[in-house]
């Protein structure tokens, strides 16, 4: 059991790079969000995964494949849930779907 924890606990108070590669993966996707929520008056619905996309290429680029996956997850929820009509809501519905 103490040898799991010393891999993901560092004894000296620094974070391993794996760790450390996560939590800029959480960071960037809350980032993504911020920008994307300070841009919502010009922006509106349109364009909403575009700075998060940015955030995953990003992440991708710099901390690899699993932190970049991390970034995407967090950031399309998030997106999602506050960017995307309906606001507030996982659920994606539009009118023009129904139109028969």
């Amino acid at each position: 059991m103490g040898e799991l924890w010393g891999r993901v606990i560092d004894p000296t108070g620094a974070a391993p790079a794996r760790v450390r590669d996560y939590v800029n993966a959480a960071l960037a996707a809350a980032l993504a969000l911020v920008v994307r929520a300070a841009l919502d008056p010009f922006l509106g619905s349109d364009h909403a995964f575009v700075l998060a996309l940015l955030a995953v290429v990003a992440v991708a680029w710099r901390c690899g494949f699993g932190p970049a996956v991390v970034t995407l997850l967090l950031s399309m929820t998030g997106i999602v849930y506050f960017f995307v009509e309906p606001r507030g809501a996982f659920a994606v519905f539009r009118e023009s779907f129904l139109a028969v």
